[in-house]
């Protein structure tokens, strides 16, 4: 058993032997080479001396020829003393970071053997100005000319089927690039901050351009997008500042996350009815872009689309959204109307936030859901036509203090409530001092806490009568309230510090509407104020407080 033992021990330490004879090292002319089976590779020239290096067809090695098959990988790494390089039509591949650092190399001929360009192979060669690359070439490699600074112009052949991540990423001097008919998908950041770069024509193969692909191309003026092509990536021509027309065909589904942020220079965009998704921020910062029409294929608006859009004057809004997100609109201070329609179930925080040119505002009745300070900063903002039947009472904060979607609407004089209405929500229109027109729709049966709160500038108030509970000082403070018109049949009763017009010091006359059967407990208590009392025929009951401390009124008729 041992002896056995001892011969497998010794056959495994030759087979060893025999892998490593099987790739010799040599060198020929001053080239490293190494014997792969029965061919040879460029080995490790990194110490090359030399400026200029013809590699041959193939190398005699102990009286046999070897073709020369393959340029290894980091075969050149950091040369910089190399200029010339001749790669004969025997090579097949060049491997990951051959020539990487290679700054000194100007001009290279990739020729029709070559099938794969390595990652990384020509990295930070800086000082390369021309590039061929052959026939056969069917994958670029990742960052194989990243960093290619002096490179001008480059033609990718039709064999080319994938261009790979950062592939030409930083190559600031490149001005003119040809991508061939057989390339489906470009890589991410594979034409990256190439700002120099003019033209680029990209062909029906693709089908995917990947995530920041030609992000900071800021030279681009005018980019077309193929029928082929169903996805643009995250990032994909972001700060593409001189880019003014962008033609987007109807075969795209998915424009990404920030796709065309900070092209600062588009002034309109056409989305096709085949996009069913707008990422975050996809237009975010193009402060030229003016006018934009969302397909009926969108249902989502993600966050901050068109965040920092400010030349943004018009934006149509279909009936398939359902969802605007967080910051969609930030800031687009040229938007002066808006109106979302009764698709949409949920608008997010800050979504209209600082559009200080926003007048009018139409919310549809679908929705429930409204984010914090989603119209704030909106300082132009008169009128709000709410038909939003349910909305949840969410404009308080845990810690107590309000924060109603309109905060900074200074300028807020009419509040028109839909017929549709239901529910008005506590503190939606809390502190809204130049508030001047209230229209509560006959829908009404709810209006909730404080939820005009300090509305100074209102003057008359009608209760419809489909009221049928008011929440505590629903119109408390409203310092410039001199009238109501209470048409609210039985709404239920108050408590005395938790009336609706507390503090309501100018209210001087309170008029019931002739089918008004019940005043509520202490619906106009300490209302010193108080001087004219219309009590109709109607009335069977009247509340306990219901006028206590009206120290006001000098005369009362009860029916």
């Amino acid at each position: 058993m041992k002896k056995y033992v001892r011969y497998l021990l010794v056959l495994l330490m030759c087979g060893s032997l025999t892998g490593v004879k099987a790739q010799k090292s040599f060198q020929v002319d001053g080239i490293n080479y190494y014997l792969d089976g029965s061919e040879a590779r460029v080995s490790d020239n990194r110490d090359y001396s030399g400026s200029k290096i013809i590699i041959p067809n193939s190398v005699l090695y102990v009286g046999k020829n070897y073709p020369v098959t393959s340029i290894a990988d980091s075969a050149f790494y950091g040369n910089w003393r190399l200029k010339e390089i001749t790669i004969p039509n025997s090579v097949t591949t060049i491997g990951s970071r051959a020539f990487d650092g290679c700054s000194d190399l100007t001009e290279v001929t990739i020729p029709n053997s070559v099938t794969t360009i390595g990652d990384w192979a020509f990295y930070n060669c800086y000082g390369l100005t021309t590039v061929t690359i052959g026939n056969s070439v069917t994958t670029i490699g990742d960052g194989a000319f990243y960093s290619c600074t002096s490179l001008t112009e480059i033609s990718i052949p039709n064999s080319v089927t994938k261009i790979g991540t950062g592939a030409f990423r930083d190559c600031s001097g490149l001005k003119t690039v040809t991508i061939g008919s057989s390339v489906t998908n470009i890589g991410s950041n594979a034409f990256y901050s190439c700002t120099s770069l003019t033209e680029v024509s990209i062909p029906n193969s693709v089908t995917n351009i990947g995530s920041s692909a030609f992000y900071s191309c800021t030279s681009l003026t005018e980019v077309s997008i193929p029928n082929s092509v169903t996805n643009i990536g995250n990032g994909a021509f972001a700060s593409c500042s001189g880019l003014t027309e962008v033609t987007i065909p109807n075969s795209v589904t998915n424009i990404g996350n920030g796709a065309f942020a900070s092209c600062s220079g588009l002034t309109e965009v056409t989305i096709p009815n085949s996009v069913t998704n707008i990422g975050n921020g996809a237009f975010a910062s193009c402060s030229g872009l003016t006018e934009v029409t969302i397909p009926n294929s969108v249902t989502n608006i993600g966050e901050d689309v068109f965040g920092g859009c400010s030349g943004l004057k018009t934006v149509t809004i279909p009936n398939s959204v359902t969802n605007i997100g967080s910051s969609a609109f930030y800031s687009c201070t040229s938007l002066t109307e808006i109106s979302i329609p009764n698709s949409v179930t949920s608008i997010g925080s800050g979504a209209f936030e600082d559009c200080s040119g926003l007048k009018t505002v139409t919310i549809g009745n679908s929705v429930t859901t409204i984010g914090d300070g989603t119209f704030n900063g909106c300082t132009s903002l008169k009128t709000v036509i709410w038909n939003a039947r349910n909305v949840q009472d969410t404009f308080l904060s845990e810690t107590w203090i309000p924060k109603p979607p309109f905060p900074d609407s200074d300028r807020l004089t009419d509040f028109v409530f839909g017929e549709e209405v239901e529910h008005i929500p506590a503190y939606l229109c809390y502190d809204f001092t130049s508030l001047k027109k209230l229209v509560i729709g006959n829908s009404v049966t709810n209006i909730g806490e404080k939820a005009f709160y300090g509305c100074n500038g209102l003057t008359t108030v009608t209760i419809p009568n489909s009221v049928t509970t008011i929440g505590e000082r629903a119109f408390g403070s409203c310092k410039g309230l001199t009238m109501v018109i209470w048409n609210a049949r039985n709404v239920q009763d108050f408590q005395y510090n938790s009336r609706p017009f507390s503090g309501c010091d100018q209210l001087t006359d309170f008029v019931f509407g002739e089918e008004v059967e019940h005043i509520p407990d202490y619906l106009c208590y300490q209302l010193a104020s108080l001087k004219n009392l219309v009590i109709p025929n109607s009335v069977t009951n009247i509340g306990n407080g219901a006028f206590a401390s009206c120290s006001g009124l000098t005369e009362v008729t009860i029916p």
